[in-house]
């Protein structure tokens, strides 16, 4: 328990520990309390098994042997079919209309054909409501690091808590978005290798993987009743009959549609979600071999050190993120990333080690977890190819402020 002292001893293992009321106060010997809310993080057996698989692979050198190329195929397999149903919905639609007769039938199942076809379409990413574009002109140092990292058709700034590279509009092009929250707890150097992880990280496959993911996610939540649903659902079962002329019609067809997505939630959501956790563990393997690859490219360009120290600070995004939208609600005084860099550098190292820690609990289909990319990093240091000491924050400048104000109003 805690004492005055500000030192509490673990019920574990009665090991003495810190303790910071700040942040959550757990044992660096038994690791007890890493996690203080573990029911929300549970890792399946065979998930755990795959990381260490396809880290000792990585760890010794393995990684041209007949496991990639494995993966990659295995990734394909479960992707394409997802990525061609549309064309398959279009041509069986004109050959329905060419071939099948009576017309009026063959009419009726084209229309089922566009519309499974038009459900499966590729979805492109949709940029965040305050993202604001950065010209060349106005960011030459920074568009100088993309030339020399991966050149992009854009930048954007937003105010959100991630660095990353999407694929926008219909024509898929390629665009860096940046999270001014995160980025401004960055070191010049660390930027270089955010730039880096991100531009990696998004090869054909790679690209191919999450489009089918967001399909497939896409679908799910479409069938699956949201809270707004359930709100207006109630609310409608609540509202007695009226006289009024349509009262009673809305409230019949809020109630229907309800039901409707409910039903179609019962026929194809479990096919859906069937189909989505087969593929997520499949494409596991190929999403962490691609992450531990982006992590060498970026070793290479920016550094280890720089790499590692990215890979550290990106567990505090959320930390930096709260930090700037507090100061945008309550304290317009204070410049918001000011705030979130501030926030991000009180952290002590010991809550840094806890969050490291505790992505051994943790398993995200797109990256392994941190601590084995970092402990892999430390195999292999290498000196940096790109180097960048300007601070590219004055350059964002304008687009941050236009970014974070319209944050502001959203708030």
């Amino acid at each position: 328990m805690q004492t005055e002292s500000g030192l509490s001893h673990c019920p574990r293992c009665d090991h003495e520990l810190p303790a910071d009321p700040r942040y959550v106060t757990w044992c660096d010997r038994c690791d007890w309390n890493v996690d203080p809310h573990p029911e929300h993080h549970k890792v399946a057996a065979w998930q755990q098994r795959q990381q260490l698989s396809v880290y000792r692979e990585w760890e010794r050198g393995a990684v041209n042997r007949p496991g990639s190329p494995l993966a990659r195929a295995s990734a394909y397999l479960v992707t394409l079919p997802v990525l061609l149903i549309p064309c398959a919905g279009l041509l069986g639609a004109v050959a329905l209309l060419l071939f099948y007769r009576p017309l009026w039938f063959s009419a009726l199942l084209a229309v089922v054909a566009l519309v499974i076809g038009a459900a499966f379409r590729p979805r492109p990413q949709e940029l965040p409501s305050d993202a604001r574009p950065v010209s060349r002109a106005e960011a030459p140092g920074l568009y100088a690091v993309l030339d020399a990292v991966g050149p992009v058709s854009g930048v954007y700034v937003h105010s959100g808590p991630t660095v990353n590279a999407a694929r926008i509009t219909w024509r898929f092009r390629r665009v860096l978005v940046i999270g001014t929250s995160y980025w401004s707890a960055l070191e010049p150097q660390e930027r270089v290798a955010v730039i880096a992880l991100s531009l990696a990280r998004s090869g054909r496959l790679a690209s191919a993987i999450a489009a089918a993911r967001r399909v497939l996610t896409g679908l799910i939540d479409s069938f699956r009743p949201g809270p707004l649903d359930e709100a207006r659902h109630d609310e409608a079962q609540r509202v007695l009959p009226s006289p009024a002329d349509g009262v009673v019609s809305a409230q019949d067809d809020v109630i229907v549609n309800y039901y409707l997505t409910k039903l179609a939630n019962l026929l194809f959501g479990p096919l859906l979600r069937l189909y989505l956790a087969a593929f997520q563990r499949v494409t596991l393997r190929f999403t962490q071999y691609d992450a531990y690859a982006a992590d060498s490219h970026a070793a290479q360009l920016a550094g280890t050190t720089a790499t590692a120290a990215a890979l550290e600070k990106a567990l505090l995004s959320d930390t930096a993120f709260r930090a700037l939208e507090r100061a945008l609600r309550y304290n317009r005084d204070v410049d918001p990333t000011t705030a979130a860099c501030r926030a991000v550098a009180e952290v002590p190292r010991r809550e840094l080690e806890r969050r490291v820690r505790l992505t051994r609990l943790c398993c995200s289909p797109d990256h392994p977890p941190t601590y084995l990319r970092l402990r892999l990093l430390q195999h292999s240091p290498a000196q940096p190819q790109v180097t960048h000491s300007t601070d590219l924050n004055q350059e964002l400048a304008h687009a941050t402020t236009e970014a974070l104000a319209a944050f502001r109003r959203e708030l």
